[in-house]
């Protein structure tokens, strides 16, 4: 510890509280703004991203199999987005976050029910 001056020290803890603070503001900012499993996938696109950094910056040129790999993780996150997008319209909020889906309060006919209907089924 003998060359870490305060200012080195300031840098560092500054750096380190940016790069967590910020990360973890921006993904449970994802998860409200989509879904935790969209949002949570969608960490993995720092593969394929650090391959077009590593490309731009430093000029290294991916291999076959790494680009390959790549691709196969965009792939899943489109796949993992759309079919997520598809099950909120269907099933969970019409399309529309935060409000309730056509299905939720409905009791399904012939359900076991009291009779004051608290404990219809939902369809």
């Amino acid at each position: 510890f003998s060359g870490l001056t305060w200012t080195v020290f300031g840098f560092i803890s500054a750096g380190g509280l940016m790069n967590n603070v910020l990360s973890d503001y921006l993904w449970a900012r994802a998860v409200v703004l989509t879904t935790p499993t969209v949002a949570t996938v969608g960490l993995s696109l720092t593969i394929p991203l650090a391959f077009v950094s590593d490309l731009f910056v430093k000029g290294k040129v991916p291999d076959l199999w790494a680009c390959g790999g790549a691709m196969f993780v965009v792939a899943g996150f489109s796949l993992v987005n759309v079919g997520s997008k598809e099950f909120e319209q269907r099933c969970c909020w019409g399309g529309r976050a935060g409000q309730p889906g056509p299905n939720v309060g409905r009791r399904r006919r012939g359900s076991d029910s009291d009779e004051e209907g608290t404990s219809g089924a939902i369809n």
